[in-house]
């Protein structure tokens, strides 16, 4: 990965962030290394108990990559040369009396460009410019994002949901069919190609067999549910491995390292893509919370006798309200809204 540095930064930084950085030093690195996807085996384990550790460290590395995510977008746009791009920065630099800055096409300048970015992102916010080089595809979704469909380089396609962190090589892809899921849920139809196409998620990887399936990763678990086809869920270490086919879940709990296969009870697990729900004797509060899931809209029940009421049906609106509404007409409920969340009231 080659980072240019293109604008003069007028460092304010506390010294307290500065030290806590230099303390860091090792931490940030590989983070830029797992991101250039140039990390040993040994720093990937250490990286990713690291962000486990604590969800201090879980921000640092997502507001990395939110970083990288800004730095691949700032380039496509200028779509020009990075060296011609600096001369004119400079030179502009130059012109109004600021210090030049050099260009090193090494690890160490990247390093130290993007360890004075964080301080500014993290700590202080203050803004700052670049243009990077790499083959590094980052995908990012923010909470109130939509669904969002991505098409790979071998023709699979992504559904992504909100909230979901992602990344490949464009370059590598056709021949390494690996996607890395950082966090968040997909929905992957993959494309038959020779290269097996395969998914990392921290300890444990999804290796498909011609399918169709379901990923959700959060700092508790991986689960795995397959809509058709095989897929080979398995420690990166090798330790345990199962296979599954359609009608089973596989999950990797995070603590426990163990995986354990499960029938798919979940007829919904596909809502937050197609909005299509289907309810048989299912409690409110159950109800409620695969809505707000789904829809990415807080819903409420007030009371614990309305929260063991059952509904049963099927729905499928792209609005939550028109959803809501079919339910508060077959209990006899109250819906309101206020402040943006909808609650669910006896009458």
């Amino acid at each position: 990965m080659l980072v240019y540095c293109l604008s003069h930064i007028c460092l304010h930084a506390n010294k307290a962030a500065m030290k806590e950085l230099e303390t860091n030093e090792e931490i940030y690195g590989m983070i830029i290394d797992d991101m250039d996807q140039s990390i040993t085996p040994a720093h990937k384990e250490v990286l990713e108990q690291w962000r486990k550790a604590n969800p201090a460290n879980e921000k640092t590395y997502q507001d990395f990559l939110h970083v990288q995510l800004n730095l691949d977008k700032l380039y496509k746009s200028v779509g020009t040369n990075s060296d011609s791009s600096w001369k004119d920065l400079d030179k502009k630099l130059v012109d109004n009396n600021a210090p030049a800055l050099k260009v090193r096409k090494s690890k160490s300048i990247i390093f130290e460009i993007l360890k004075i970015a964080a301080v500014l992102f993290i700590s202080l916010g203050i803004s700052y410019y670049f243009i990077n080089k790499t083959q590094t595809v980052i995908i990012q979704t923010q909470a109130d994002s939509k669904i969002t469909k991505v098409s790979l380089p071998d023709g699979t396609i992504l559904t992504v949901n909100a909230s979901t962190s992602l990344k490949y090589n464009k370059n590598s892809f056709l021949k390494d069919r690996k996607l890395e899921l950082i966090n968040g849920e997909i929905f992957i139809n993959v494309k038959p190609a020779k290269a097996q196409f395969r998914v990392e998620m921290g300890d444990v990887e999804a290796k498909d067999i011609g399918t169709r399936f379901n990923i959700l990763r959060n700092n508790k678990q991986v689960s795995v549910t397959v809509e058709q086809g095989i897929v080979a869920l398995k420690e990166t270490s090798g330790k345990q491995q199962v296979t599954l086919v359609p009608g089973k879940v596989g999950i990797y709990m995070q603590e426990a390292k163990q995986i354990q296969v499960i029938a798919n009870r979940n007829v919904n697990y596909k809502s937050w893509i197609d909005k299509t729900f289907i309810f048989t004797d299912t409690p409110l509060a159950e109800v409620a919370s695969q809505l707000e899931k789904a829809y990415h809209t807080k819903v409420e029940v007030k009371g614990e006798r309305l929260k063991r009421r059952n509904f049963s049906g099927r729905l499928n609106y792209p609005g939550i309200e028109a959803a809501l509404d079919v339910i508060s007409e077959s209990l006899q409920c109250k819906m309101t809204k206020s402040n943006g969340v909808y609650v669910f009231h006896d009458n």
